[in-house]
Formats: C-alpha cells, structure tokens, sequence
C-alpha cells in the first residue's frame, strides 16, 4: 500500500461526485476517510480503490433514488438547520405508521416491516420521501464537496481497467447466494436474515466467514476482501 503522502477524503450524506484528486490517485495508495453522518461518526484508513468504488456505490445508488435512513435524516436535517438525529426519528415514526416505505439495504427490491432491529440498516425511497414533504425543498441542497467540484471523468490506463474490473466486490461475490438464502427464510427483519447468514458461514457454499476480535459480530468475504 502506497502512502508517501497522505489523503484525507470526507464521506457526505450526499455526494456531489468524485474529487478528482482520487481519481488519479494510484489504486493502492493509502488514505483517510472520514465521516459523521447522523452522528455516525466513522474514521480509518483503507486504499484509493475501495474509497473510489464505495463513493461510486453511493453515487449510483442514490441516482436510483435509494438512501439510507441516515443519509435521508441529515440531509434533511442540513436543509433545515436541525438535529439530524431528530429527523431520523420522524423518518422512523413515518416507517411504523406506514407512510414510509423501508427497503433492504441487500436488496432494494425487498420491503421490510418496522421493527427495532431494521432501523440502522434499511434504505427509503427519494419519490417516498418527496410524498411525505421530506425532500420536497432539500434535493438540491447536497453540501459542497471539501476536497474538489465534481470532476470530469478521467480516462484510465487498460491496466488500470483490468484491474479494477477484477476485484471482486460483496455485490459481485455473494448477492446470489445471500437472495437465495432470504428467498427460503422469508425473514422478518435485517438482524434475523444476518443473524441467519452468520449460522451458515463457513459451511456449505456460503462465501462469508465469521470475523474476529472486534469484527466478531461481523461477516466477512474472503473473496472480496471486506466484511459484511
């Protein structure tokens, strides 16, 4: 891993694009992200590739329209001046009234009913959203990006191509099998399907395996590299 200098990137609830300071940063060089969106306050140091594929993840995702119900509440929150924690509740009381529709972050074409357990990890829908007056004056509001505009996109090498086009990712690695195995369960939260999927790691044809130490509650992708 590349470190002689170092690069501090800032995760936002909303992305503006790619800084383009990352993306001409080698893939393997070192850096520091950091990031407090709903008082989730985050901080570690991984490469320019998984920092460049995660923020990209993100972009996609909310282009499709999803979020997460932390990025909805500090978004709004930032519109409005308030506690980002605040408009996460309401957010959570317009899920259990059932004005809000929860989705699974593993599979945006799943629904899940309100429990505890599926507050942290569920994704909403922007057009959802705009019905319940949530992001009916914010969409345009997305903080300025504090390391660069978003920056026209920059042509790289084949081996630079080939190479990211052969990392395998969670997506890429374990979706199937993680649909299949929420096929067959017809779990009623996040927590019982991961709890599930923790029961089965390490046997049979699951690609997860179970962390350690202070990953232990967590899963991990030997294939992808990355913890689940």
């Amino acid at each position: 891993m590349t470190d002689n200098k170092k690069h501090t990137f800032v995760t936002h609830a909303r992305p503006a694009g790619v800084p383009l300071e990352l993306q001409n940063l080698p893939a393997d060089t070192a850096v520091r992200v950091t990031s407090n969106i709903c008082g989730v306050q985050c901080e570690g140091t991984t490469t320019a590739e998984d920092v460049l594929r995660d923020l990209k993840s993100t972009i996609d995702r909310q282009s499709e329209g999803f979020y997460t119900i932390n990025e909805a509440a500090q978004i709004w929150a930032d519109a409005r001046g308030t506690n980002p924690k605040k408009q996460r509740e309401k957010l959570w009381k317009e899920i259990e009234k059932g004005m809000l529709t929860a989705f699974d972050e593993a599979d945006k074409f799943e629904t899940l009913e309100f429990s505890g357990s599926v507050k942290y990890s569920c994704l909403v829908r922007e057009a959802d959203l705009k019905e319940i007056g949530v992001f009916s004056k914010v969409h345009a509001k997305a903080p300025a990006q504090e390391t660069s505009t978003p920056a026209p996109v920059v042509a790289a090498s084949d081996d630079t191509d080939k190479r990211r086009a052969k990392k395998p990712t969670i997506e890429t690695v374990a979706l199937d099998y993680m649909r299949e195995v929420y096929k067959n369960g017809q779990f009623q939260s996040a927590a019982k399907f991961h709890k599930h999927l923790i029961k089965l790691a390490g046997a049979n044809n699951s690609p997860f395996q179970i962390g350690i130490g202070e990953h232990a509650r967590k899963l991990f992708c030997p294939a992808a590299s990355n913890f689940f």
